[in-house]
């Protein structure tokens, strides 16, 4: 298994990213964990998706992505470290939504104030 980091690292930015067209076209059934700071600033950012299989959203993967407006996880998620997503600079993002029926998501989005749909 890799990481989203190790992959895709040199991506300066992007819109939406969705790991599951991503992980099927070019590295099926590898990705385990997005790494620490992944994506960290990453202001293009709006929209993420992320597949089934992947476990660990590492600390502050997705932190500072001021545009992000929705999150799509899976129940595969069996660890979120620090700020992985939902803060800028960080302060809670008001406009974030997250997607995921998640135990361990429904938790971290409950302890930091974001809105979930499950």
């Amino acid at each position: 298994y890799g990481t989203i980091g190790e992959v895709v690292g040199g991506i300066e930015s992007i819109e939406c990213l969705d790991i599951e067209a991503y992980n099927a076209e070019r590295y099926p059934q590898y990705l385990s964990t997005i790494q620490y700071c992944a994506f960290e600033d990453d202001e293009k950012l709006k929209f993420i998706r992320i597949e089934e299989g992947v476990c660990v959203l590492d600390d502050f993967c997705f932190n500072n992505c001021r545009n992000l407006e929705q999150i799509y996880l899976p129940n595969s998620i069996v660890h979120i470290g620090t700020q992985a997503f939902g803060f800028v600079n960080g302060k809670l993002s008001e406009k974030l939504l997250v997607f995921s029926k998640s135990a361990k998501v429904k938790e971290y989005c409950k302890n930091n104030g974001i809105r979930i749909i499950s």
